[in-house]
């Protein structure tokens, strides 16, 4: 085998085996020019087709049609490129031709040729839809459950397993005299310090018992 030969099947291997990491690190590869213009795009099983390398190319990411960031989000990533730093966790989000909308997160950096001269960037990225509805679904929820609990006329108070306060409605608050903000986290017996009205010593919360105990008595009958 000749130098050029071997040399050559060493610039394949190295490429299989950067092809190789790259699908296991993200969903897919992208490079621009200079000009910040994509010239190659590279999918990993992303079939959508508002994703098609075909509408993309030549183009840079903000004058392809997008949903988010906002103007001023588009600003400092241009303002990024322009200073030719690296960047990560850029998200993205582009309307999907269902109606939807697809989030994508990119990391980038700058590449330059053997004088040192800027030749644009090369990068990857991630679909992150899933993770993205997920997200809402979950802030949905918890407005759900903090509107419940703010409608209700009894004091709610809940806890983590160790016993602190995790969530407390206005009457919880009211009753104990401690804003949520500064109750947060505290141990539920520090929040309720109630004191024994004939012997003014401090009296057993019957919930701090449960958490000490993991017994559940018949509290209303003592």
């Amino acid at each position: 085998m000749t130098e050029h030969q071997t040399s050559a099947a060493a610039l394949r291997a190295s490429e299989a085996r950067f092809r190789s990491l790259i699908e296991l690190v993200a969903d897919f590869y992208w490079e621009t020019d200079s000009e910040h213009r994509l010239t190659v795009i590279e999918a990993n099983g992303v079939t959508q087709p508002e994703f098609s390398a075909a509408s993309r190319l030549g183009r840079t990411r903000w004058e392809v049609p997008s949903v988010a960031p906002d103007a001023e989000g588009w600003r400092d990533h241009r303002a990024r490129l322009e200073a030719r730093l690296p960047f990560r966790h850029f998200e993205a989000a582009h309307q999907a031709p269902d109606g939807g909308v697809r989030y994508y997160m990119l990391a980038g950096e700058p590449f330059y040729d053997a004088q040192d001269v800027f030749q644009g960037y090369w990068g990857v990225g991630r679909d992150i839809t899933e993770r993205k509805r997920g997200e809402a679904a979950l802030r949905e929820s918890e407005e759900r459950l903090s509107t419940t609990l703010n409608s209700i006329g009894d004091a709610v108070l809940t806890t983590d397993t160790e016993g602190r306060v995790s969530r407390m409605n206005p009457v919880a608050q009211q009753l104990t005299g401690w804003p949520f903000a500064e109750a947060q986290g505290r141990l539920v017996g520090e929040v309720f310090r109630i004191v024994d009205e004939q012997t003014r010593a401090p009296a057993i919360v019957p919930v701090t018992q449960v958490l000490a105990t993991g017994e559940i008595q018949d509290y209303a009958s003592h």
